[in-house]
């Protein structure tokens, strides 16, 4: 067993209110208290550390999360007034940069998102034409602010099977089902970059202290296999990453009964 005491601190727990210290083992919170009772602990713990007044808390558990959705926004292409886009014209700007650093020949989609046309004045948004010249007619699925809706470019609209399908714009604009084609393809990654995001993302949650996640998958934000894979990562607290806890929702198909129908759900 390794013990470890803190103390000297101010210690956040409801089961003292005005505890100083605090007693781990093996991982385990043992005890929390006042300095004078600490000092009785202090010759059979491994280690002492002196909190020289420092607050201690609870780690922090995220209750609602999209690991995957995380992951592929920290790498795609920041287009909101935070990031200093605020015209069709730097949205294009930054997407022509980014696509100069794609490999042609690899076919990966150019990811981007943020993007808000309600504070461009009258400009609306930048099309399907415009995103093609700008990057070469590379693959590009670049989300809208409202993360329901997007402007891909012809060759990712041809991959998905969006041009023609419900929701669909001849000038790039995709909804309704158009648009989960196009998202669909957006997020059809190789499986050793998937894995890559998934750990970026939760070895950066851990750096900030948060020491649980939870998951919520469903078919539009990351696949089955997906969250097993995220399950199986983090179950072994040597991972050193946060526990993810694992949540699926997805539509299901229910018996009609007389007088009523139910749509069909996608699983």
């Amino acid at each position: 067993m390794t013990s470890i005491l803190y103390r000297g601190g101010v210690v956040h727990s409801p089961q003292d209110p005005f505890a100083e210290a605090v007693l781990v083992d093996d991982g385990v919170v043992a005890w929390v208290g006042a300095n004078d009772t600490a000092d009785g602990f202090a010759a059979r713990a491994d280690r002492v550390v002196e909190l020289d007044g420092a607050l201690v808390t609870p780690a922090f558990v995220d209750a609602h999360a999209h690991v995957l959705e995380t992951g592929l926004a920290a790498v795609g292409v920041d287009l909101g007034a935070a990031a200093g886009v605020t015209s069709p014209a730097d949205a294009l700007a930054r997407l022509h940069d980014a696509a100069a650093d794609l490999d042609a020949r690899s076919g990966e989609v150019l990811l981007a998102h943020g993007w808000d046309d309600s504070a461009w004045g009258d400009a609306g948004p930048f099309t399907r034409a415009e995103l093609d010249a700008a990057c070469g007619g590379a693959p590009v699925y670049a989300s809208r602010v409202d993360g329901h809706s997007a402007v891909v470019s012809t060759s990712l609209a041809e991959r998905a099977g969006a041009i023609g399908a419900p929701g669909w714009s001849d000038d790039g604009l995709v909804r309704a089902q158009a648009y989960d084609r196009a998202r669909e393809v957006a997020r059809d990654l190789a499986p050793v970059r998937r894995t890559a995001l998934y750990r970026a993302v939760l070895a950066e949650a851990a750096r900030r202290g948060i020491v649980a996640v939870h998951e919520m998958s469903t078919p539009a934000a990351d696949t089955r296999a997906g969250l097993s894979e995220l399950l199986t990562l983090t179950a072994d607290a040597e991972s050193a990453l946060p526990l993810v806890v694992g949540y699926r929702g997805s539509c299901a198909p229910r018996p009609t009964t007389r007088g009523s129908s139910w749509p069909t759900c996608r699983a």
